[in-house]
């Protein structure tokens, strides 16, 4: 393409008529103003300066990405880091910027807030990564939560993007309620991935939001996936037969195309917009300015200028330094990027002077890159096979092919698997877990988790773990649980019981678990010791289980200094949760006459009973008691006394022990049911004692009917030291030997009284008042009321009647005094 000027003469008389006429205010030109330059203009294509052009345009086409977590999880976690790996590989970006929301950094977990209160922060990070990355195209990207609040910033004047990338677009709130008002805003592209189980996206409702937006989008579904688009083994074959690396896959090469096709369309529409040719006339000249000199119009060939261009703008300046021009040529030319190849201008005035000329492109977006034209010259199948290669261009990033890289992963995966049963390790669930790509380091996983103690059984029972990085996951774990003071020989049995604490978090699992615990007032010490017994508190949340637990339990009457001991006794309880478990237990003694204050002090001292399956174990413990002849009104007492009667195998030893009775002393089905209630603990009794009491009581001088009628009357006497009931009655027959034997048999519990504090001061007592009672009267008092008993002139009838002994429910409800002291007083009793 040339432009020639007019003659000489023609033009210089024309060109002071048109300027008088334009701008009659405008100062004269001096008179030794130098005549303009006519100008020759000649596009031809050069092959060096297409070259740099490219290098330096495939660099600037590199995007950077700005990618935001999600709600529940910060940028560490493995779904993260797996989306960020494959969002890189995919677009080739030249960085992929993750970076945590202040609600959940530092270790912090909170309720995260209202999405519009995190917009500020991700601008913050937006707008550094634009700085660093001033011509890069900008990609916005985010999971969840981070997909809504990064359509949010997409609208920010000073932001701008390229596209957007929504994982996951939780469309519904809370309430139900369609949150669209974002989306309808929109004027930049956008990409949803959205899982077809995904209960915060129905996608009939995103499709209907689509219809409605401004900005182009498109919709990439994960059949079977939910928000994080894992998808269920059971739906993984029945459709598309397409497994989770496959369906991830295929939604990231969706993202690829579509950021792809967005960021030409946005590159053509800078190219098509105009076009600027900055001309410099000598050396000194800065060139300031975007408009066009009327007299630069006088040096060309308007009249064939029109044919290609047209003037965008001018002004009237005195000496011009740019030429500003719009292109009229078809779009389809513009394919990629053109240099012109535009030869020195030819200046004819009297000292002629030689320019070089630039052409500055401008891009929607406002990015600007320049290039000096190079005079080459092609041959014209040189040309020819250029264009055609413009008119094809190569694909908008260079890396592997999706396909490359998915036939990598299968044959590296396929590799491990087979490690894996060479050494009987099943792999079958491990598929869709992110493993090693080499076989050196799963090997390397397999003999770490030996060295701690586990089998091949082990990991086959758990299999997931062999997902877990030795560096990153295992080794910080188990330093943290020694450092807590947990012992090295349990470990073996820690992992066996809870493998899961090796995918944990020190910092957002661990820790705060730890913390909470000593909230609870468990001694440091003893931390070790509850982690130990019970591993698995450390998977539950703080908010959930454990709180409602201890909550519940107060509220019934567990004073609140005996929790750090109860859960220290039995950690179970943390676990618990209080609608299926606690309150169902508590109810259900409730009913069969037990306070629930009295089971607070059970809870109290035995802890380990709200283990005690209800439907399973306690209440059929029951309806056994129940069957041996236990009358309904004293089962709340049996249960009192001995607690742990409603949580063994009570159906075989039942039957035992009442047969074995009936063989040794001839006891009956009804007394077998009366020494129960008296005496529960005769259920976990061992033969060999009761054999031995039995026999003691022979030597004695007792009748079997006699020994029946004790036994039955105070079944405790099958418990007791025997050497001390031989004292006790060798103390009878010497220093009561006016009594009868019968006296024991009426009062059998006369071998429960201790013999020095009890038995002998009384008995003197009434030897020198000469007080004539039976030894119901003498012993089963208090010693105040024993006292009062001494004052008497004479004994009443009421005092002869002596109530027999049972168990006093009232007596377990009563606080202990520890409960009234200061709950911030120096437990020192404790620790003796």
């Amino acid at each position: 393409m040339k432009f020639h000027s007019r003659p000489k003469k023609m033009a210089a008389t024309k060109r002071a008529s048109k300027r008088r006429r334009m701008n009659r205010n405008e100062p004269k030109a001096e008179e030794n103003e130098e005549e303009l330059p006519r100008v020759e203009v000649t596009a031809e294509n050069s092959t060096k300066t297409e070259e740099i052009s490219e290098e330096k345009e495939k660099k600037e086409k590199t995007p950077v990405i700005v990618f935001a977590h999600g709600a529940g999880a910060p940028s560490s976690s493995d779904w993260m880091i797996r989306w960020k790996d494959m969002l890189s590989k995919a677009l080739n970006a030249i960085e992929v910027v993750t970076f945590d929301y202040p609600y959940i950094s530092g270790g912090k977990k909170r309720a995260p807030p209202k999405a519009e209160k995190l917009v500020e922060f991700h601008c913050d990070i937006v707008r550094k990564t634009m700085a660093k990355y001033p011509c890069h195209p900008l990609v916005l990207a985010g999971k969840s939560m981070g997909s809504r609040v990064s359509c949010m910033v997409s609208g920010e004047k000073d932001i701008a993007a390229s596209a957007i990338v929504c994982l996951g677009y939780p469309l519904k709130g809370m309430n139900g309620a369609v949150r669209d008002e974002t989306l309808l805003k929109l004027t930049v592209p956008v990409m949803f991935v959205q899982g077809s189980k995904d209960g915060l996206c129905p996608l009939s409702k995103l499709e209907n939001v689509r219809k409605k937006m401004n900005s182009n989008n498109e919709l990439q579904v994960i059949e079977g996936g939910d928000h994080s688009f894992k998808i269920a083994k059971k739906h993984l074959l029945q459709s598309t037969g397409t497994n989770q690396e496959e369906a991830e896959a295929q939604a990231v090469e969706a993202i690829a195309t579509f950021v792809s096709s967005s960021l030409k369309e946005k590159q053509h529409l800078g190219r098509d917009t105009f076009g600027l040719l900055r001309i410099f006339p000598s050396a000194t000249t800065t060139t300031t300015t975007t408009t066009l000199n009327m007299n630069v119009m006088h040096n060309f060939d308007c009249k064939n200028l029109s044919k290609d261009m047209k003037i965008t703008n001018y002004a009237g300046l005195a000496k011009p330094s740019c030429l500003l021009v719009h292109c009229e040529v078809p779009a389809f030319t513009f394919h990629r990027r053109q240099l012109l190849s535009i030869s020195s201008p030819c200046i004819s005035s009297p000292r002629e002077k030689r320019c070089g000329l630039v052409m500055k492109l401008h891009s929607a977006s406002g990015r600007t890159c320049s290039s000096t034209a190079v005079d080459l010259s092609l041959s014209k199948e040189e040309k020819f096979n250029r264009e055609r290669k413009e008119v094809n261009p190569s694909s908008f990033y260079s890396h592997p092919s999706l396909l490359q890289m998915k036939n990598e992963r299968i044959a590296n995966r396929a590799r491990v698997y087979e490690f894996l049963r060479g050494i009987g390790i099943v792999p079958d669930e491990l598929d869709g877990l992110e493993l090693p790509v080499t076989v050196e380091v799963m090997r390397e996983r397999v003999d770490f988790l030996h060295s701690l103690g586990l089998t091949i059984e082990d990991i086959n029972n758990y299999p997931l773990v062999l997902g877990c990085s030795v560096k990153k996951n295992m080794v910080p774990v188990l330093d943290y649980l020694g450092k807590l003071g947990v012992r090295n020989s349990t470990f073996t049995e820690f992992l066996r019981r809870y493998p899961q604490v090796l995918h944990a978090s020190v910092v957002v699992d661990l820790a705060p678990v730890v913390k909470y615990l000593q909230g609870m007032d468990i001694k440091p010490n003893d931390i070790p010791r509850v982690l130990e017994k019970y591993p698995e508190v450390l998977g539950f949340k703080l908010e959930g289980t454990m709180s409602t637990s201890v909550a519940y339990l107060v509220g019934i009457g567990v004073a609140r200094r005996e929790i750090g001991g109860v859960l220290t006794r039995y950690p179970e309880i943390l676990g618990m949760r209080v609608g299926r478990v606690i309150k169902p237990f508590v109810e259900y003694l409730g009913s069969l006459g037990i306070p629930s204050l009295a089971v607070a002090r059970l809870i109290e001292k035995r802890p380990h009973i709200l283990g005690f399956g209800l439907d399973e174990r306690v209440k059929r413990n029951v309806n056994l008691l129940l069957e041996y002849n236990v009358r309904q009104t004293s089962l709340a007492a049996v249960i009192a006394q001995y607690p742990e009667i409603i949580g063994i195998d009570l159906d075989t030893k039942l039957l035992s022990q009442r047969d074995f009775l009936i063989s040794i002393v001839e006891l009956g089905h009804e007394d077998f049911g009366r020494v129960i209630e008296k005496m529960p603990q005769i259920v976990s009794l061992s033969d060999k004692a009761i054999v031995r009491h039995v026999n003691f009581l022979k030597e004695c001088g007792f009748s079997l009917e006699q020994v029946k009628k004790m036994v039955v009357g105070c079944p405790q006497l099958l418990a007791l030291n025997v050497d001390i009931m031989k004292l006790s009655f060798d103390y009878f027959k010497s220093s009561m030997d006016e009594r009868p034997l019968d006296d024991l048999v009426t009062f059998p519990a006369y071998f429960t009284y201790s013999l020095e504090s009890t038995i002998k001061p009384r008995n003197k007592k009434i030897i020198r008042k000469g007080v004539k009672c039976s030894l119901a009267w003498l012993l089963n008092c208090s010693n105040d009321k024993f006292e009062d008993r001494m004052s008497y002139d004479s004994i009443g009838v009421e005092e002869l009647e002596v109530e027999e002994s049972s168990f006093d429910m009232n007596t377990l409800m009563k606080p202990s005094s520890e409960e009234f002291d200061s709950e911030y007083e120096d437990d020192d009793s404790d620790d003796e």
